[in-house]
């Protein structure tokens, strides 16, 4: 900020001094001001301990003392204490406070290394949950979405990535870098300018009013007369407080949570933990099972639930066979996994809800399949359960239905296949009912009736295990790998079908536009017609 500093000593008067040093809002003690490199008492802007700094250190803003700006040396067990108080660490020997030593992300949880005076300063996140890690096109654009940015299209290579964007403030068009703007810069020069001015006007007493009025929970402070001054405010999720700048909580950027809790459960997610709860049932959150994290388990079922986030969970964040191994090793350790994707509970959260039910083994009632009647039906008749499957509505060439006092409980659709002679398309009960022996008895009457020499059945890993088609007498003939789908950034979810409607989706795909997500792959079930019936 100054330069020349023997020069300037000539020019400033005593005054000038103390109203530079006052512009800055350090507090000093009583001095007779000879030159700029003079050292005069201060209070540290952090601890409010009185030390000794050169003036011209003090209007270049380096209020700190000597213990707060990691110049200090502890002593072994000292530092360690310190650093227990933000990060879990691994062994190290203790030589300086600009040390690097390798920790625990307390965001994610992923091993880390970084210097001890950083630590201790706050930045001990990694590079993904800091933001500081290289975006895909489609994150790039999310974030901005997300803290109501408008912008031109653009390319994105990396976060100097330069961005034509509208000004918050005025609405004027302006260009800046993509870091920058995630960063807080959501004004235009002018505006900016404006803002410096009137946040460097404000008293001490304005300051903490204004962020009392956009209901912010903080510890005492002192504000410096500048925009990146950093205060400890109280999270709304967690209640813990964090070390954050005030001009990122007076711009559209300021949220008022802390990073751990923006990169914890989502809301959906425990509103599916409270549904599966309110079933009288205990969970265990975030367990690990051989080293595999899962959001929800259920001990005394050995069932376990992932809500998989679609932001989080397309192509562009895993790998193709990501959910593929997550199913296979829950099934090594003896635990059925079963994955719930946001636009299914977000769209169909009492479908979802109803298939939640039945796979806990909570109904309503339960038929036997002795008291019921088997009937062929049309694909009218069948509409109403089928809509509570989660593939929705299918062709079939057989629709084939179990009625319990006159009242359809169970729908079975076989399709011709061109592999094979016929396919199970669809099974369904009707909602918070159970039908014991129902599927068979269908199925029993539909190989009577057709005279089948085979068929087949795929089904979704991620919801089911097939042992229903096992006890019908199928077979597993091998699994089916992990095949993509897309989902629109709104959530609406859409399956491949005919070449051109690949290319059109593969377009909007590579314009950002859709999601691309892999699936856990599907069992594929034959049954053989042995005994010629």
């Amino acid at each position: 900020m100054f330069n020349g500093f023997d020069e300037m000593s000539k020019k400033l008067s005593q005054i000038e001094v103390e109203e530079k040093l006052n512009g800055f809002n350090i507090k000093f003690n009583p001095f007779t001001y000879k030159n700029i490199r003079q050292e005069i008492d201060f209070h540290c802007f952090k601890c409010d301990k009185i030390y000794s700094r050169q003036i011209a250190d003090l209007v270049r803003g380096r209020g700190l003392c000597n213990l707060c700006s990691g110049n200090v040396k502890y002593s072994q067990v000292e530092i360690e204490n310190k650093l227990r108080e933000y990060v879990v660490f691994l062994p190290f020997e203790y030589t300086g406070m600009h040390q690097k030593i390798q920790y625990y992300c307390p965001i994610c949880n992923k091993l880390k290394g970084g210097q001890i005076v950083h630590i201790l300063n706050g930045h001990s996140s990694c590079k993904t949950c800091s933001g500081k890690e290289k975006r895909t096109q489609i994150q790039a654009e999310k974030e901005l979405y997300d803290i109501g940015i408008e912008f031109l299209p653009f390319s994105y290579e990396n976060n100097e990535t330069k961005i034509t964007c509208k000004c918050i403030i005025c609405g004027k068009l302006k260009e800046s870098k993509f870091i920058d703007i995630i960063n807080g810069s959501v004004t235009c020069q002018d505006c900016a300018i404006k803002k410096i001015s009137q946040d460097q006007n404000l008293s001490q007493g304005e300051v903490e009013q204004r962020l009392l009025d956009i209901g912010i929970d903080f510890l005492p402070f002192r504000y410096n007369k500048r925009r990146d001054t950093i205060i400890k405010i109280k999270c709304k999720e967690c209640n813990k407080y964090y070390e954050t700048n005030i001009s990122k909580l007076f711009s559209s950027k300021g949220s008022k949570i802390c990073k751990r809790c923006q990169h914890s459960t989502s809301t959906a997610e425990n509103e599916l933990k409270d549904f599966i709860k309110s079933l009288g049932l205990e969970i265990v959150e975030n367990s690990r099972v051989n080293g595999v994290e899962i959001d929800i388990l259920i001990p005394s079922k050995q069932i376990a639930f992932e809500y998989n986030g679609t932001f989080y969970h397309n192509d562009t964040q895993k790998t193709s066979h990501y959910h593929y191994d997550k199913v296979t090793t829950c099934q090594e350790n003896n635990i059925r996994l079963i994955h719930i994707w946001d636009y299914e509970w977000l769209n169909d959260k009492e479908q979802i809800k109803s298939y939640i039910k039945t796979q806990l083994g909570v109904c309503e009632y339960r038929i036997f399949a002795k008291k019921c009647e088997v009937r062929e039906i049309d694909c009218k008749t069948a509409s109403p359960l089928l809509d509570y499957h989660q593939q929705k509505q299918v062709a079939a060439n057989v629709y084939l239905g179990l009625y319990y006092e006159d009242e359809l409980v169970l729908v079975m659709l076989f399709k011709k296949h061109k592999k094979y002679q016929w396919e199970v398309k669809r099974e369904v009960c009707k909602e918070g009912c159970s039908v014991v022996g129902g599927k068979s008895k269908v199925f029993s009457y539909f190989v009577k009736k057709y005279k089948p020499e085979n068929i087949v059945s795929f089904v979704d890993r991620s919801k089911f295990t097939g042992k229903s088609y096992e006890i019908m007498g199928f077979k597993l003939t091998h699994i089916v790998p992990a095949r993509y789908d897309w989902v629109f950034k709104n959530g609406l979810f859409f399956k491949k079908r005919s070449p051109s409607i690949y290319q059109e989706m593969k377009k909007l795909y590579d314009e950002g536009k859709v999601y691309r997500i892999y699936d856990s792959g599907r069992y594929c079930f034959l049954w053989t017609n042995k005994k010629g019936e």
